[in-house]
C-alpha cells in the first residue's frame, strides 16, 4: 500500500512542474521518506486506502502550507514566497520533515479530515454544449449565468474555453489560442452560431 501511495505522490509531483518547483521537490522527497518508513508514513497512514482521486499529495502540500500560514513551522516558512520566503530546494525537506515531526498528529488530522477541490476546466465542456442547445431552442438568446457556490468562476465563463470535438476545433472565435477540454465523440445535435454569455456572476 505504501508503495502505491508513494507513486501517487510522485505522480502529483510531476504535475507541479514547471509552475511550482517547491511543491515538486516537497512531494518527491515526501515519497522518498514514505518509502523509507519516515515520518511521512505515519502522517499519511490513514490515506493508504483512499482512492487516487483523493489527491493525497495535494492534501499533504496543503498541510505544509497551513503549518506555514499558522506560524507553526518558522524554518519551513523561510522557503515559502507566500510569506516572504524564497525556496531553497537543497534544505527544503529537512525543514519540512522537522515541521511534520513536531506536528505529526495535527497534520495527520488535517489530511484525514480535509479534502481538496481542484479547479479543472474540463467540467465546462458538458455545460457549454448544454447551454448551446438551450440557447438554440430559445431562438438564439444570449445567456445570463448565476452559479451558487462558484469555484474560481470556471463555470461562469464557458464561452471562453476552447473545446475540441474529435479533430474539429469548436472553440469560441474570440480565442486565438487556448487549451481546453476535449470530447471523445461529436455532439448528436448540429448547432448553429455559438451563443454568448451576456452576463455572469457567482455567489
Amino acid at each position: 500500500m505504501s508503495a502505491a501511495l508513494a507513486g501517487l505522490l510522485r505522480s502529483q509531483a510531476v504535475t507541479c512542474l514547471p509552475a511550482s518547483p517547491l511543491t515538486h521537490r516537497l512531494l518527491s522527497d515526501a515519497a522518498e521518506d514514505l518509502d523509507a518508513g519516515g515520518v511521512t508514513a505515519e502522517v499519511l497512514a490513514d490515506t493508504v486506502a483512499d482512492p487516487p482521486g483523493s489527491v493525497p499529495g495535494l492534501r499533504l502540500a496543503a498541510a505544509f502550507h497551513r503549518l506555514v500560514l499558522t506560524r507553526q513551522a518558522p524554518r519551513l516558512a523561510l522557503h515559502y514566497p507566500s510569506v516572504g520566503g524564497a525556496a531553497r530546494l537543497d534544505s527544503l525537506w529537512r525543514d519540512a520533515a522537522d515541521g511534520l515531526a513536531q506536528h505529526r498528529e495535527q497534520v495527520r488530522s488535517w489530511i484525514t479530515a480535509v479534502t481538496v477541490q481542484t479547479n479543472e476546466v474540463g467540467r465546462s465542456a458538458s455545460l457549454w454544449g448544454g447551454l448551446q442547445v438551450a440557447s438554440q431552442q430559445a431562438g438564439g438568446l444570449g445567456m445570463r449565468l448565476l452559479e451558487v457556490g462558484a469555484s474560481a468562476g470556471l463555470n461562469l465563463r464557458p464561452d471562453r474555453v476552447a473545446l475540441q470535438v474529435g479533430d474539429r476545433d469548436a472553440r469560441c472565435p474570440r480565442l486565438a489560442a487556448a487549451a481546453g477540454p476535449a470530447l471523445d465523440r461529436a455532439p448528436t445535435r448540429r448547432l448553429g452560431r455559438a451563443a454568448a454569455c451576456a452576463a455572469s456572476g457567482g455567489l
